[in-house]
C-alpha cells in the first residue's frame, strides 16, 4: 500500500474528519452549505414576498382612503346642514338643502362599501380589518340618527322652549337637563369620525418603510384636520343660524380652532416640503381668507348676539364647505401618491422575490443532484457498518450484501464476508440480566424520594403565596378607606361652596325682580305725567285761542262782556288744574329720584353679590354697573325736570294774576278796551309761553320714561344673570354627585377584587 505524503497540518486535518462517518463528512461538504443557501434564499424570498403584500395592502387602503375622504366629507355636509335645518326649526329652504344632501352621502356610503367586500376584509393586518369592521358598524349605526334628523317634532321643541320659559326658578332646579336634537345628531356623528379616524391610523400598523409611514402620518393629520374643521362648521353654522352663542358653544369653537393649529402644526412636521408648501398656498387662497373673517366676527363678539352681523349660516357654510374641500383635494393627492408609491413598491418586490423564488429553484436542484450522488456512497456504507456491528455482537448469520460491486465498495463487502466466515466458531456471552435489574430498583426509590421532596416545597410556597396575598389585602383595604374619607371630606367642602354659590344666586334674582317691580312702577308713573302734562298743554292752547279771539272782539266788548267773564272764569280754572299738574308731577319725579337712589342700592349689593362669586359672578358684576349708571342718569335727568317744572308753577301763577286782573278791567269799564287790549296781548304772550314751557316738560317726561325702561332691561339682565349663575350651580351639584357615584362604584369594585 503507497503511503500519501502530507503536511502535518494536512494529517491532523485528515485525522480530525476521520472522526466523522463518510455520510457526515458527504453532508457536511455538500448538503449542508447547499442547505443553508436554500434557507438564505427562501427567508429572502418570503420577506420579499411580504412586503410586497404589504405593498398591495396600502396600495389597496390608499385607494379605500379617497372613498374614505369622499364619505367622511359628505359627511360633514350633512352635519351641517341638519344642524342648520334644526337650528332653523325645520325650514323649508334648510330641509330642501338637507335632503338633496342626503342624496350624495348614501351615494358615498355605497361607494365605499363597494370598495371594502366581505372577502377582502381577511386579508388585511387584523387592526386593519377590526377598524373597517368598526367603520361598517358605525355606518350601519348612524342610519337611525339620519333618519332621526328628518323626524324631530319642531312643534314639540317650541312648546318645550315655551314650557321652560314659563318655568319657576325651582321647577327650573329640579327639572331634567334638557337634551337638544342638535347635540343628539352631534354625537352620532362624532362616533363615526372616530372610526374613520381610526381606520387611517391604523394604515401605519404594518408599514415598515419611513417615506411611507410619514406620508401615511401626513394623510391622517389631513384627516384630523377634516374632521375639525368640518366640526368647526356645525358649530359656527349652528350659533348663525340661531343668531346667538352662548358660553358653552363659545368655548367649544375656540377649542376647535386650537385643535385644528395642533393638527396642522402635525402635518407640517411630516409632510414633505413640497406637499406642505402646496398646503400653504392653498391656505393663502381668498376663501380661506373669507374663513378667517367669519372667525373673526366670532372672536370679537366673543359669543352673544348674531342677528346684526350681516352673515347668515348659509354664507359661513359656503366659505367652510370651499375651504373643506381644498384641504380634500390635498388629502387625496397625497392618498394617491401613496397609492403610486405603494404599487411601484410591490412591483419591484414582485420582481425580486420572483428571482429569489427561481434561484431557490435552481439551488434545489443542485441539492437533489448532490443527495443522489451521497446516497450512491453513504447507503452501501451505512449497510456495511450495520452489518459490521451484527458481527461484533456475535450475529454470525447476517448476509453481508454488495459483494458484487465494484472500486471500494465491493472490496469492503468482500473483505466483510472473509471475516464472518473466520468468526462462525465464536459465540455470544451471557447476558446481565441480574445487574440491569438492580440498577433500576435504585433508580425507582431514587425518584420516590425526589417526588415526596418536592411535594413538601410545593405546599411550603402555597402557604407563602397566601399569607403575602392576605397582607396586600389588607394594606390595599386601608388604603381605600383613607381614599374614601378623603374623597368624602372634599365633597362635604364641595357642596358647601355649591350651596353658598346658589344662595347668592337667588339673592341676586330677589334683587333683580324687586328692581324690576319698581322700574315697572315708574313707567307707569311717567306716562300719567306725560299724559297730564298733554292735557296742559291742550288748556293752555285754548287759552291762547281764547285771548286772542278777546283781541279780535274789543270792538265788541259792550255786548260781549258778559261772556268774556265766563271765559276768564274757565281759564282761571284751567290755570289752577296747571298748576296742580305741575304739583303732580313734581311728586312723580320725586318718586322717580326715590327709585333712582334705591336702584343704586340695590346695583350696590349686585356688585357685592357678583364679587363674592368669584369668576362666575363677572358678568353679573357688569349688568349691576350698567344699572348703577343708568339710576344716576335717572336721578340727573329727574333734578333738570324739577327746574322746568318749577318755572311751569312760576308761570301758571302768572297766568292766574293776569287772569285776574283782566277779569277786573272788564268789569270796570268797556271804555278801557285799548287798555284791556295791551293786557290780552300780554296774556297772548304768556300763554305762548306756557305753553312752549309745557311741551319742554312733555319731552322730558318721554325722557324719563325711555331711561325708566332701561333700567327695566338692566334688571331683567341682572335676573337672567342670577338664573345663569343658579344653573351652573345646580350643573355643578348634578357633577358632583355624579363623581361621588363613580368613586363609590370604583371602591365598591376594587373591594369586590
Amino acid at each position: 500500500m503507497t503511503e500519501v505524503n502530507t503536511t502535518p497540518f494536512l494529517a491532523r486535518v485528515e485525522r480530525a474528519l476521520n472522526n466523522f462517518s463518510l455520510a457526515n463528512r458527504i453532508v457536511g461538504s455538500t448538503f449542508l452549505p447547499i442547505a443553508l443557501l436554500i434557507v438564505l434564499a427562501a427567508s429572502q424570498s418570503y420577506w420579499t414576498y411580504q412586503e410586497y403584500r404589504t405593498n398591495k395592502e396600502i396600495q389597496h387602503l390608499a385607494a379605500l382612503s379617497i372613498d374614505l375622504s369622499n364619505l367622511l366629507h359628505e359627511l360633514q355636509k350633512e352635519e351641517g346642514l341638519s344642524a342648520i335645518y334644526l337650528s332653523s326649526y325645520g325650514g323649508v329652504d334648510a330641509k330642501r338643502r338637507l335632503t338633496a344632501q342626503k342624496t350624495q352621502t348614501n351615494q358615498a356610503i355605497e361607494a365605499f362599501n363597494s370598495s371594502v367586500g366581505s372577502d377582502q376584509l381577511n386579508a388585511f393586518d387584523r387592526e386593519v380589518s377590526e377598524s373597517l369592521r368598526m367603520v361598517q358598524s358605525e355606518i350601519a349605526q348612524l342610519g337611525e340618527a339620519r333618519s332621526y334628523v328628518l323626524n324631530v317634532d319642531f312643534s314639540a321643541e317650541r312648546r318645550e322652549d315655551a314650557r321652560i320659559a314659563n318655568m319657576s326658578f325651582v321647577e327650573r332646579q329640579v327639572a331634567q337637563p334638557r337634551v337638544f336634537p342638535i347635540d343628539v345628531m352631534q354625537a352620532d356623528f362624532n362616533k363615526m369620525y372616530k372610526a374613520l379616524l381610526r381606520f387611517v391610523g391604523s394604515m401605519n400598523h404594518s408599514v415598515s418603510d419611513a417615506t411611507i409611514t410619514r406620508e401615511i402620518s401626513a394623510l391622517l393629520a389631513l384627516m384630523q384636520l377634516l374632521e375639525l374643521s368640518g366640526s368647526e362648521r356645525t358649530t359656527v353654522a349652528v350659533g348663525y343660524s340661531s343668531g346667538y352663542f352662548d358660553a358653552e358653544r363659545f368655548s367649544e369653537f375656540l377649542e376647535l380652532l386650537g385643535q385644528q393649529k395642533g393638527a396642522e402644526m402635525a402635518f407640517e412636521n411630516v409632510a414633505e416640503k413640497d406637499l406642505w408648501q402646496a398646503y400653504e398656498a392653498l391656505s393663502s387662497e381668498d376663501v380661506a381668507t373669507r374663513v378667517e373673517e367669519f372667525r373673526s366676527i366670532v372672536i370679537d363678539l366673543e359669543g352673544g348676539d348674531f342677528k346684526d352681523t350681516g352673515y347668515t349660516a348659509e354664507d359661513w357654510y359656503a366659505a367652510a364647505t370651499q375651504r373643506m374641500d381644498m384641504i380634500k383635494q390635498v388629502s387625496d393627492g397625497l392618498a394617491g401618491e401613496i397609492r403610486e408609491q405603494a404599487g411601484a413598491k410591490a412591483n419591484k418586490a414582485f420582481i425580486v422575490a420572483l428571482l429569489f423564488g427561481i434561484s431557490v429553484g435552481v439551488v434545489a436542484l443542485l441539492l437533489v443532484g448532490a443527495l443522489i450522488i451521497s446516497r450512491s456512497v453513504s447507503r452501501p456504507l451505512l449497510v456495511l457498518d450495520e452489518k459490521i456491528g451484527q458481527l461484533a455482537e456475535g450475529e454470525l448469520d447476517v448476509d453481508v450484501p454488495f459483494q458484487n460491486y465494484g472500486a471500494e465498495i465491493g472490496s469492503i463487502a468482500r473483505a466483510l464476508e472473509n471475516f464472518k466466515a473466520s468468526n462462525l466458531e465464536r459465540v455470544r456471552l451471557e447476558e446481565e440480566a441480574k445487574t440491569a435489574e438492580e440498577e433500576k430498583r435504585a433508580r425507582d426509590e431514587e425518584r420516590r424520594a425526589r417526588q415526596e421532596k418536592l411535594k413538601e416545597e410545593e405546599q411550603q410556597r402555597e402557604l407563602k403565596v397566601a399569607a403575602e396575598k392576605e397582607a396586600r389585602a389588607r394594606q390595599l383595604e386601608e388604603r381605600i378607606t383613607a381614599f374614601d374619607d378623603a374623597i368624602a371630606e372634599k365633597n362635604r367642602r364641595f357642596s358647601e361652596a355649591i350651596e353658598q354659590m346658589e344662595s347668592a344666586a337667588v339673592k341676586m334674582s330677589e334683587a333683580a325682580n324687586k328692581m324690576e317691580a319698581q322700574t315697572v312702577a315708574a313707567t307707569q308713573g311717567a306716562e300719567q305725567t306725560a299724559s297730564n302734562v298733554k292735557t296742559v298743554s291742550s288748556a293752555t292752547e285754548e287759552v291762547a285761542s281764547s285771548v286772542s279771539e278777546i283781541s279780535r272782539q274789543m270792538e265788541h266788548s259792550s255786548s260781549i262782556s258778559g261772556d268774556a267773564i265766563v271765559k276768564v272764569d274757565a281759564t282761571a280754572e284751567i290755570a289752577a288744574s296747571l298748576a296742580e299738574s305741575s304739583r303732580n308731577i313734581g311728586n312723580v319725579i320725586s318718586l322717580i329720584n326715590e327709585i333712582a337712589e334705591q336702584t343704586n342700592l340695590l346695583a350696590l349689593n349686585a356688585t357685592i353679590e357678583a364679587a363674592r362669586a368669584g369668576d362666575a359672578g363677572l358678568g353679573f358684576a357688569v349688568v349691576a354697573s350698567e344699572v348703577k349708571e343708568l339710576a344716576n342718569q335717572t336721578a340727573s335727568a329727574t333734578n333738570d325736570i324739577v327746574d322746568q317744572i318749577n318755572q311751569v308753577q312760576m308761570i301758571s301763577d302768572k297766568v292766574v294774576k293776569t287772569i285776574s286782573e283782566t277779569k277786573t278791567a272788564i268789569q270796570e269799564n268797556s271804555e278801557v278796551a285799548l287798555s284791556v287790549n295791551a293786557a290780552t296781548e300780554e296774556q297772548s304772550y304768556a300763554t305762548r309761553e306756557i305753553l312752549h314751557n309745557i311741551r319742554e316738560a312733555a319731552k322730558l317726561t318721554e325722557s324719563v320714561s325711555e331711561q325708566i325702561k332701561q333700567v327695566q332691561e338692566g334688571s331683567r339682565d341682572a335676573l337672567s344673570g342670577s338664573e345663569q349663575v343658579q344653573t351652573s350651580s345646580q350643573s355643578l351639584t348634578q357633577t358632583s354627585r355624579e363623581l361621588s357615584k363613580t368613586i363609590e362604584d370604583f371602591l365598591r369594585d376594587i373591594r369586590a377584587i
